[in-house]
């Protein structure tokens, strides 16, 4: 992932991809914090470079949902 943000930026389509799929790593090793952080600033992004009703956009904010569903942030997670 740090490759791919270096060599482009974090708001190129790849390095939003690739945070995500870190993300959800995390979520399957049940880092749901480190999940969280990273869900948090793609899901910003995605809003600014795909707009928001965007299917990367929404699996975004599905997972950043999951993230504080799992963390017990259960208002977070509605919005």
């Amino acid at each position: 992932m740090q490759t791919s943000v270096n060599v482009l930026s974090r708001e190129y389509p790849e390095s939003l991809t690739n945070m995500d799929n870190l993300a959800i790593t995390y979520m399957c090793q049940e880092r749901w914090r480190e999940a969280r952080e990273i869900l948090l600033e793609v899901v910003q992004k995605r809003k600014i470079v795909l707009g928001i009703v965007h299917r990367h956009t929404v699996t975004s904010m599905v997972n950043l949902g999951m993230s504080m569903f799992h963390q017990g942030l259960w208002l977070e997670a509605e919005e």
